[in-house]
């Protein structure tokens, strides 16, 4: 049973997951997120196994990383790229399962997955050692079940999707409204025997916190200490939500990041390589003959009252919705892609010829201006003070640091501990005490460098949210001593001396 369940996909879209995985595992990200290089610390070094809002996923990793050691693999960073980019196939065989039992040709089934596999949001993390794409393969099996028993009334399926949608929840908690959709799609259809029996399931997620509470971290059980470790970010200040035309703004530049690569650096690629433009070129001749194919689309909404479908859009929305509270949080439309491959291949029919031509370019325009320049290059300049950082005498330097978590963690990765000679320019309340410690370091004969200067000024969400506080810069002077060419443009480590002689105000 179980193996006619694993392998009862048509080669095609099997096929077409086993190549989006090649490609998610030989084009990975060149230099990683902040988060990226913290989850690989912890991970390497056994510590913090357990973090609030992804709860399982540095277990999950460090569990990968510890078989992979056993044939020769060290990297852990590397792994961990690999692990995600494995999931992320895994996902798009369930998602071709789940075409499958809703009784899709071939076809049909192998250009959704190739629509949901060639999302920029897949592929972004797919290639990153982020804690978005596992979760996915336990909602999309969840939803399988909820597939089967929406056909059968089989109390065990509905029992096994209660369990896979919870622990999708332990993986990452923002998967929580994909568990929530289909309870509310079967409260909606007055089945509440059946809701009854996804929600049980449902105790495994409080149960495994206080589990880790108690055996883990050593900490008293109660409701308050639950709360706030569940909701650790919350409290702290580091998540909050809200709505404004801000958030707005930023919410429908992720959505169509989540489809297709959209970044300030892509005008900077035809400086980098004139092979680029064959990318241009290919996604304009596919997406042309994608549209020639729309005259033979139809489209009927009579699948959406379906209750597998209903809860599929209540999913997509309640996502969507907590996405841009979050101030337009691109990371967590990441399973859009695949919840909108269900609703949309409901909705429309002859569309194989359309959308898959669709793919095809999305699939071209990401690997092009998405995967290939971020396999190759760095991003920013953050690689090159990390490495500087890491070679000082912290006793000797001071550095003052456009992204502190981002050279701190690249410097704990590659040196193996946090550096003690950094401060941030960007994230501190009062730009008066930057100033003060820059000119105690001078007083004091140490060294001070900063890459908050003259920084590259392409349009991204950082340069939209952060600004540099170069202001800070401007009573010392300025000696340029290091640069590095990246996609956003050259980046400088600059050393600053005083203008005047400090002794007079010290």
């Amino acid at each position: 049973m179980y193996k006619k369940w694993i392998f009862g996909l048509k080669k095609s879209h099997a096929l077409c997951a086993l190549i989006l995985f090649l490609i998610y595992l030989f084009l990975p990200s060149r230099q990683s997120t902040i988060d990226g290089y913290g989850y690989a610390n912890y991970i390497r070094d056994a510590e913090s196994l357990f973090l609030s809002h992804h709860l399982l996923y540095n277990l999950i990793g460090y569990l990968w990383v510890s078989l992979l050691k056993l044939i020769g693999i060290s990297n852990t960073l590397g792994a961990l790229k690999a692990m995600n980019a494995l999931f992320a196939a895994l996902s798009l065989l369930i998602l071709g399962k789940i075409f499958k039992g809703l009784g899709y040709g071939d076809s049909k089934a192998t250009v959704w997955v190739l629509f949901a596999g060639s999302s920029w949001g897949v592929m972004r993390f797919a290639t990153e050692n982020e804690t978005y794409i596992i979760p996915i393969i336990f909602s999309l099996i969840a939803s399988h079940f909820f597939l089967l028993y929406c056909k059968q009334k089989n109390s065990t399926s509905i029992l096994w999707a209660g369990f896979f949608a919870a622990f999708a929840c332990l993986v990452h908690q923002i998967h929580f409204f994909w568990w929530l959709a289909i309870s509310l799609a079967l409260f909606i259809r007055r089945d509440y025997l059946g809701a009854l029996k996804y929600a049980i399931p449902a105790l495994l997620v409080p149960l495994t916190y206080v589990l880790v509470l108690a055996l883990y971290y050593n900490v008293s059980i109660s409701f308050e200490s639950l709360l706030q470790f569940a909701l650790r970010d919350f409290y702290s200040g580091s998540a909050t939500i809200g709505l404004g035309f801000k958030h707005v703004a930023l919410s429908g530049i992720s959505f169509i990041r989540t489809f297709l690569q959209a970044h300030g650096y892509l005008g900077n690629l035809m400086d980098i390589s004139r092979w680029y433009i064959l990318g241009v070129f290919g996604f304009m001749l596919l997406t042309s003959i994608g549209l020639y194919n729309f005259k033979g689309l139809s489209a009927s909404v009579r699948e959406i009252l379906s209750p597998f479908t209903s809860a599929i859009i209540l999913a997509f929305g309640l996502q969507l919705i907590f996405a841009i509270l979050s101030h337009g949080n691109a990371e967590f439309m990441v399973m859009l892609p695949f919840l909108g491959a269900i609703i949309l291949s409901r909705v429309l029919s002859n569309e194989i010829r359309f959308i898959g031509f669709l793919a095809i370019a999305m699939l071209v325009w990401n690997i092009s201006f998405g995967l290939i320049p971020l396999s190759r290059h760095s991003i920013d300049g953050s690689g090159m003070v990390a490495n500087a950082v890491g070679d000082s005498d912290a006793a000797q330097t001071l550095f003052v640091v456009f992204s502190k978590p981002s050279i701190d963690n690249q410097v704990r990765y590659y040196k193996g501990n946090y550096p003690t000679n950094t401060i941030s320019a960007t994230q501190t309340k009062e730009m008066e005490d930057v100033v003060e410690a820059i000119y105690i370091a001078l007083n004091n004969g140490q060294s001070v460098y900063t890459d908050c200067i003259d920084r590259p000024k392409t349009i991204s969400r950082e340069s939209l949210t952060i600004s540099g506080n170069s202001e800070i810069f401007d009573g010392f002077h300025q000696q340029k001593v290091d640069s590095v060419k990246t996609l956003t443009g050259k980046h400088f480590l600059i050393k600053l001396n005083p203008i005047v002689n400090i002794q007079t105000m010290y």
